[in-house]
């Protein structure tokens, strides 16, 4: 039998005998011609080849490049992000003992008595608990120093009102970190304060500050920075903490990437580092909530690199994948095609599962169909034969034996209302749609008056237009009962209880939503909302069986739209929906 490989020798013997064959008019030599022909096109071809590697060559080298770019970025914005989050815990753990500090009762007793030697033992413990910990000392309510360690007679008394401390913590009355700024004592190294009020039965009684040189600050930070790079912390006015410097930076200040980090933003992008005026890769972001910011910058020349000795790499893997991409297309192509003919048989057993699954979904609505309906039958008979029980002997029963058959009527009739619920579930599957132009209004309207009752009288019902979707009437009139219905339930207890329906319009698509004031629940336990018999309450507390909200999910899933909830504890909850968008 002939090879398959034997198509290309067959092809070329071909060729040959097309360009070398004899005229059959004429005697003189027709070879010539087209063997220049054949040279034409042998040089044609090879042309085309060398085109087409070069082309190749570039385009593996552009993606090499590309995602050596793209891993550059995400791990300049990893770094970016794993300093916020040190620096954070590092102000975090600052502000924090200085909170712990200033509620000491002892230092409280101690600056209310004016006890020079209490105070300053309690402002050295303080210097002495971290290493980076330079200086303390106590501010009275209008910023004038009254205590310090370690002691600088020249400062005390002095008013220090004017200091970006004392305006932020006296403006709030919270703790607040300071920019960076030259201290006046001890040689008057350039520092970051931390300033805390002290506080006694509402009267602030002084502002506990402690500091931390910059020179520390950096040094502390450079622990983390890339090779090549840095990492560079600013405070709120663009000041940036140097290490081997006497005084701080102001050359990231006017920075536009620096001006996004404290406004809020996050991100990496290209510009020029001030401080060595070379193009570099700088991620950047804010330190919350402290409105600092911290930036990485890489020298991009450097970095990249590497991706210029991987280019020359890639030339020399490409000529040989090349070559062996000659000898292995034939094979890559068999494959290919086995593939795609085991992809069309998966298909086919994939298609044959989802028959089956939906085979199988629909006798499950069935059997929950038949459980259901037959469960009615013998909880008739136990609400029945219990009522003549306590009806007709009620003379003659103990009274634990009436409350016990009391107990057993209430439970049939709870046990009843789980069945009608799982019928009116079950029976969602086989409800056909009849998907319509639908004006809600008035639908909200008659299920106001259907369920509003007597006991819900005090309750403040606010309602919005509404805007028309199509939907199966029938069904959204059942989504919009559940809904109001909960609401009503949640928000009897509060004081002024008050529903809000209205409705938003994103994009193409409306949403309607239904808002109360009432005991709301806890966010972490919203996935299970929409589940059969799932409640985030206690029955005795709001009745019910658990089963409302799943119909509700459940028409709006089949309307291919999506249900959603916001809610606090004791602050009410908030039920939004879409019908998908409006034709």
């Amino acid at each position: 039998m002939e090879s398959e490989t034997s198509g290309l020798p067959r092809f070329m013997a071909l060729a040959r005998r097309l360009f070398f064959a004899s005229s059959t008019s004429g005697g003189g030599n027709v070879e010539a011609v087209p063997s220049d022909v054949a040279r034409r096109i042998t040089l044609g071809v090879l042309v085309f080849a060398a085109l087409l590697f070069a082309l190749l060559i570039f385009l593996i080298i552009t993606f090499a490049h590309r995602s050596i770019e793209q891993e550059l970025t995400r791990n300049n914005a990893s770094m970016v992000g794993l300093v916020q989050q040190v620096v954070a815990e590092y102000f975090s753990s600052f502000s924090d003992m200085g909170v712990l500090v200033s509620e000491r009762p002892d230092l409280i007793d101690a600056v209310r008595e004016r006890d020079v030697e209490r105070v300053r033992a309690h402002l050295r413990a303080l210097v002495a608990s971290h290493p980076d910990n330079s200086r303390a000392f106590i501010a009275d309510a209008d910023g004038v120093l009254r205590y310090d360690y370690p002691v600088d007679t020249s400062v005390l008394g002095q008013d220090f009102s004017y200091r970006d401390w004392y305006r932020g913590v006296s403006e709030d009355q919270r703790p607040y970190l300071s920019l960076i700024y030259q201290r006046v004592a001890l040689d008057a190294p350039y520092v970051v304060a931390l300033a805390t009020p002290i506080s006694s039965d509402g009267d602030t009684l002084g502002y506990l500050v402690y500091q931390r040189t910059v020179q520390g600050l950096a040094a502390w930070i450079a622990r983390y920075r890339p090779r090549p790079g840095a990492i560079r912390m600013i405070d709120r006015q663009g000041t940036t903490a140097q290490i081997h410097a006497d005084a701080p930076s102001h050359l990231w200040a006017e920075h536009e990437l620096v001006h996004l980090a404290l406004a809020g933003g996050t991100g990496t992008g290209h510009g020029v580092d001030p401080e060595n005026g070379e193009e570099s890769l700088i991620s950047y972001g804010p330190v919350e909530p402290f409105g600092w910011a911290v930036v990485v910058s890489r020298p991009w020349i450097a970095i990249f690199a590497t991706a210029r000795e991987l280019g020359w790499h890639i030339v020399g893997f490409a000529l040989l994948a090349l070559l062996i991409i000659g000898v292995m297309g034939y094979f890559w192509l068999r494959t290919l095609m086995q593939y795609q003919r085991s992809l069309e048989v998966r298909n086919e057993v994939v298609n044959d599962y989802a028959e089956k699954l939906q085979a199988a979904n629909k006798e499950l609505e069935s059997f929950t169909y038949s459980v259901s309906h037959d469960l009615r039958s013998p909880l008739r008979a136990m609400d029945g034969f219990s009522r003549i029980l306590a009806e007709e002997y009620r003379a003659e029963l103990p009274e634990k034996a009436r409350r016990y058959v009391g107990l057993v009527r209430e439970n049939a009739v709870h046990m009843g209302q789980l069945v009608d619920d799982l019928l009116a579930f079950s029976r969602l599957g086989r409800h056909s749609l009849k998907i319509q132009s639908v004006d809600p209004n008035p639908i909200v309207s008659a299920v106001l008056e259907e369920i509003v009752t007597e006991e819900d009288q005090n309750s403040e019902i606010q309602r919005q237009d509404l805007e028309a979707c199509r939907a199966d009437a029938s069904l959204l009139r059942q989504v919009f009962s559940n809904l109001i219905s909960n609401a009503l339930k949640y928000s009897r207890k509060s004081e002024h209880p008050k529903i809000t329906i209205g409705c938003e319009t994103e994009g193409d698509e409306v949403v309607y939503y239904v808002m109360d004031n009432g005991v709301g629940f806890d966010m972490a336990y919203a996935h299970k909302l929409f589940g059969v018999f799932q409640r985030l309450h206690r029955a005795e507390d709001f009745p019910g069986t658990g089963v409302g909200l799943a119909i509700v999910h459940r028409i709006v899933d089949r309307h291919g739209g999506r249900i959603w909830a916001e809610a606090r504890p004791d602050h009410g909850a908030t039920f939004y929906f879409s019908l998908g968008a409006s034709q």
